[in-house]
């Protein structure tokens, strides 16, 4: 199974979970929102991470699965860096942008 295909089924898990719990609970929407909202903004960060890495590397000429090999290896290594963001509100979305801005 490839990574994207992994998220991809972690996001519909997700997302099931969250729209029972709704369901049974309403007051859970703010939770299903933080969640969804997280979920994003980890996913972004670590595509637009990588493309940079991507974009800097001097793959030209190399093999197929030398490249392939160099994707997986930089989103994992994005993916963890930023698994532990956490969006609760707009202010703190924009502050995760400002230190991504300011990091690269």
């Amino acid at each position: 199974m490839s990574i994207v295909s992994v998220s991809a089924l972690n996001t519909v898990l997700i997302t099931a979970t969250l729209d029972l719990l709704e369901t049974f609970f309403p007051p859970t929407a703010f939770t299903t929102a933080t969640v969804a909202a997280s979920y994003v903004t980890v996913m972004g960060l670590t595509y637009a991470s990588v493309f940079e890495m991507l974009a800097q590397a001097k793959l030209e000429g190399k093999d197929k699965e030398t490249i392939e090999k160099f994707l997986q290896n930089a989103f994992r290594e994005k993916f963890a860096k930023y698994a532990s963001t956490n969006v609760r509100s707009r202010e703190a979305l924009a502050l995760i942008g400002e230190i991504y801005k300011n990091e690269n």
